[in-house]
Formats: C-alpha cells, structure tokens, sequence
C-alpha cells in the first residue's frame, strides 16, 4: 500500500516533523501551498489563521502534478488554527475528493487538538479514518514515538 503525507506548514514545525517521517517510512510527501503570501506577522498571523479557519475559509491554493489515485492511504498534518485546522487545508479538502481512501490524520498544537480532529473527520465523511495523532512543538520525544508509531503504516 502506498502512502502520501500531505501537509501544511505555516512556520516550519509541521514541515520539520514530516522531513523526519519520511526520514523514517520513506513516505512521500506533498506540502499545500498557498497563491499568495501569509502577509501577517507575529501574534497577527495567529489572529489573522484563526479567523480564516473559524470562518470556513478558502484561501487560494497552488496546483500539483501528484495523481491521487497512485496512493492508498493519506496521513495529513495540518496545525491547529483556533481549534480547528489550517484553513488551506479547508481548500484542498474541498477541491479534491477523499472517499473510500484510508486517512490518518495528525495535528500540530500546543494545546487543545481534539476539535480539529473533530473538524476533519467531519469534512471527510466517506473516507476511512483509520488513526490519529498530535504532535507538539519541542516535545521531540513524544513527537518520535508518534513517528514510531506511523512506522507501521
């Protein structure tokens, strides 16, 4: 079975942590980018991704030459952005379709993770959530038994 890590990482922990997990499983991976820019800074850009995710934005996304359809099972990563994940990861969510694909879904926060879990389970309603996971910033032993954990995948 083929897996696909497909994540989105605004200030680099996600990006770090999946650069390790495929170290580990040799996973491929796809990062979603953005058209433009994240144009705020400091505490603004934690304001500015938590409005856009409590109001279901969709923030324009950048096209990839991936074929979906090659892979088996998805792990998606995503921050947590006023308990809920990134709001780009709302967009590719909408664009493309996950239905009968197995998905594990992880979540980078340092606090509470369980409603954006909660939130992607609920914008994929067809696919087969098979597990999930929290990674925290700088608790890099907790964050390598979940990599450990991922190896059975």
């Amino acid at each position: 079975m083929s897996t696909l890590i497909i994540y989105y990482s605004l200030t680099g922990h996600v990006k770090k942590f999946v650069e390790k997990l495929k170290e580990e499983t040799n996973f491929e991976s796809f990062e979603i980018t953005t058209k433009s820019t994240f144009q705020y800074k400091g505490p603004l850009k934690f304001i500015a991704g938590g409005f856009q995710s409590i109001s279901g934005s969709n923030p324009a996304i950048n096209d990839f030459n991936l074929n979906l359809d090659d892979y088996d099972r998805f792990i998606f990563i995503s921050p947590v952005w006023a308990e809920g994940y990134a709001a780009p990861f709302n967009s590719f969510l909408t664009k493309y379709d996950f239905a009968n694909k197995e998905i594990i879904i992880g979540v980078s926060c340092m606090g509470s993770h369980k409603s954006a879990i909660k939130k992607f389970k609920t914008k994929l309603p067809m696919s087969k959530i098979i597990d999930t996971f929290v990674i925290y910033d700088k608790k890099f032993e907790e964050n390598d038994l979940v990599i450990k954990s991922l190896k059975k995948y």
